[in-house]
């Protein structure tokens, strides 16, 4: 079972064929979905596993499961003003995507409409296709 290989949201599967990683963003009792991650042509691309497929990869040692490096707690208060700026408005717009999106995300791999990123991006002054930076 999955829960014993401590498989969870934040998690990353690495496919050790193809060197890349994928963050676990969301988990049902059926399947996760991920989100590939420091894709080099700046386009989402979500996954759907069902866990006996991840099961199967892991027992073929196709895919890894790797815990982030990147420790979630930090000093808010240490940061520059700008970069509290930066962060807060990052963090807004991740709720934003989220309450609307989530949990699984799919429907922002469409091509239909996302009139939140318009909205998003009048409120902050920034493009709708704009990448967020981290601070």
């Amino acid at each position: 079972m999955l829960t014993t290989l401590n498989l969870k949201v934040g998690s990353i599967l690495h496919d050790m064929e193809q060197n890349i990683d994928h963050r676990v963003i969301y988990m049902n009792k059926d399947y996760l979905v991920t989100i590939l991650i420091n894709d080099s042509k700046g386009k989402i691309e979500l996954n759907e596993w069902h866990f006996e497929t991840v099961q199967y990869f892991i027992a073929k040692k196709e895919i890894a499961i790797r815990e982030s490096k990147h420790d979630k707690v930090f000093d808010f208060d240490a940061l520059s003003e700008k970069s509290k700026e930066t962060y807060l408005r990052n963090k807004d717009i991740v709720k934003t995507v989220g309450d609307i999106y989530g949990p699984c995300y799919f429907y922002l791999e469409t091509k239909k409409p996302k009139p939140c990123f318009k909205e998003l991006s009048n409120k902050y002054g920034i493009s709708p296709k704009k990448r967020v930076s981290y601070c």
